[in-house]
């Protein structure tokens, strides 16, 4: 059983939420993101009338697995939220940054490609 030791948010260029959860040794993060262009394969989907939500799962270098979750309405990406774990609460801000560049530049390379 884990014990939980603290829960704190932080706000990253006045909009972006980022959630820290302290379990015992694992520190989880929660954080939402820019509204970046979706180029993930999605892993499954939630759809109610126009509505969906969408998830995938990427391996981010230096991070492990980070879940990607995306909120669509009338197939417009609206918000996306991703979940991770760090080491470390002090290493949240450096991580989240290390994800959104990557993610950003995982996107263009893959557009890149597309569009060759």
């Amino acid at each position: 059983m884990k014990i939980l030791k603290g829960v704190k948010e932080l706000l990253v260029d006045g909009q972006f939420k980022i959630s820290i959860i302290e379990l015992g040794d694992e520190v989880l993060v929660s954080a939402d993101v820019p509204a970046l262009e979706w180029c993930y394969d999605v892993s499954g989907e939630l759809a109610i009338d126009n509505a969906k939500v969408v998830y995938a799962f990427i391996q981010v270098p230096e991070v492990g697995t980070v879940e990607v979750v995306g909120s669509k309405v009338i197939n417009n990406l609206k918000a996306i939220n991703i979940k991770y774990k760090v080491k470390d609460a002090g290493t949240v801000l450096q991580t989240y940054h290390k994800v959104i560049k990557y993610m950003d530049d995982l996107c263009r390379a893959l557009n890149k490609v597309q569009t060759s």
